[in-house]
């Protein structure tokens, strides 16, 4: 990709100014050899809905609205708490190609939800757009803040590219709705879906679990771990983390069971108290094993946190849910559970502790190490599925 050539020292390509709609659009930093500012008329470029572009991160085809993760059905089977988290768009990327020289974003969040995990403004109703460099794979470009005052967004994403077709990915908020998200181009450019990802939406990787796997911690949506693990795994991937929820629920289960994933990550050790996981999660994951024979399970025996390491009733506690996940796991493995797997010791905060900036959820390195370390523990589950795939 020739055109990428040189990006680093491009200063002024990536722009973060945000406005309501209607507003201007100005650079931020004017660009090296840029063709105009932002237009002060939005209405005169070209708007695509990003819905009908490559959609990556929904498990069901049919859901209450285009960016939520959830089937419209859920409502009624799931928590108040948990249906509201699901909600926003948490891991969702919408990948495109595009030989457009500038591109703008508009975009319409709903309110914040209550209970919503304190967290940036990027993270929560943010945008993220990466660039895919044929040498190094996907690189952060640009972003976009909501502004405070408005649930109606207008931002100039980036301004200044070389000529020339690109792919991009745009990372969609962890933590609040959206109505509606829609890219504008010049009218002489165009934009295209980029090509469907390995196994597409039939056979994804699944996250169930609560706050941290939604995005909880970190700084931006593309630094949270679901968008990170679909780029270091080039496969689709389906984020089901639901902060305030999340646990052993027997809805949840048969909600996940309807998707045909290549696998699972479960991680409800901080949802769950030692009674929940005792009683209830052998059924949980044996459920799943009925509705999917050949589903690859992957427990996670939980991230110990940060401060357990110097509050013994803490780390007492932690240790007893852990302990409570590994007698269920062996339990099962004991009845006969197929691809069943133990995710003994992730670690995301890290022994330096540099990986929580709160002693629990992960912030942007912590997430980078969760996504590599599940990253490490899929791979090899990937190439087991496929050895066990029909047809083959």
């Amino acid at each position: 990709m020739e055109r990428l050539a040189g990006w680093l020292g491009l200063v002024g390509v990536v722009l973060l100014g945000t406005a309501a709609w209607g507003d201007e659009v100005a650079p931020v930093v004017a660009p090296p050899k840029s063709t105009a500012d932002a237009p002060a008329n939005s209405d005169a470029w070209d708007w695509i809905d990003v819905a009908e572009l490559t959609i990556e991160g929904i498990g069901w085809p049919e859901r209450s609205t285009p960016f939520g993760r959830l089937p419209a059905n859920a409502r009624d089977r799931l928590s108040a708490s948990a249906w509201s988290a699901g909600n926003a768009p948490a891991g969702i990327t919408a990948r495109f190609e595009t030989d457009a020289n500038e591109i703008l974003v508009r975009w319409s969040l709903t309110p914040a939800a209550a209970g919503i995990p304190e967290s940036t403004a990027r993270l929560a109703g943010g945008l993220d757009l990466y660039v895919r460099d044929g040498q190094l794979g996907w690189r952060w470009l640009s972003g976009a803040t909501p502004s405070a005052a408005a649930e109606d967004q207008l931002a100039a994403l980036v301004v200044g590219l070389p000529e020339g077709k690109s792919e991009y990915m745009l990372c969609l908020p962890a933590l609040r709705g959206l109505r509606k998200l829609e890219l504008g181009i010049p009218g002489n450019a165009e934009v295209t879906p980029a090509p469907a990802l390995t196994g597409g939406r039939e056979y994804p990787i699944l996250l169930y679990g609560g706050a941290a796997f939604q995005g909880a911690g970190a700084s931006r949506p593309g630094s949270a771990l679901g968008p990170r693990l679909r780029r270091r795994m080039a496969r689709d991937v389906v984020n089901i983390g639901l902060f305030g929820a999340g646990g052993v629920d027997m809805a949840a289960g048969a909600m996940l069971s309807e998707v045909n994933a290549a696998a699972i990550v479960i991680d409800i050790v901080g949802q769950c108290d030692v009674g929940t996981i005792d009683e209830y999660l052998g059924t949980f994951v044996q459920s799943l094993r009925a509705a999917r024979p050949r589903m690859q399970i992957l427990l996670v025996k939980g991230t110990r946190p940060a401060a357990a390491a110097v509050l013994p009733a803490l780390d007492a506690e932690w240790e007893a849910r852990r302990t409570a996940l590994v007698k269920s796991y062996e339990r099962m493995q004991a009845q006969g559970v197929t691809d069943i797997f133990l995710l003994e010791n992730p670690d995301p905060t890290g022994a330096d502790g540099e990986g929580s900036s709160d002693g629990l959820l992960p912030n942007d390195l912590g997430h980078a190490r969760w996504a590599e370390c599940l990253e490490g523990a899929l791979k090899p589950l990937m190439v087991r599925w496929e050895e066990q795939r029909p047809g083959r």
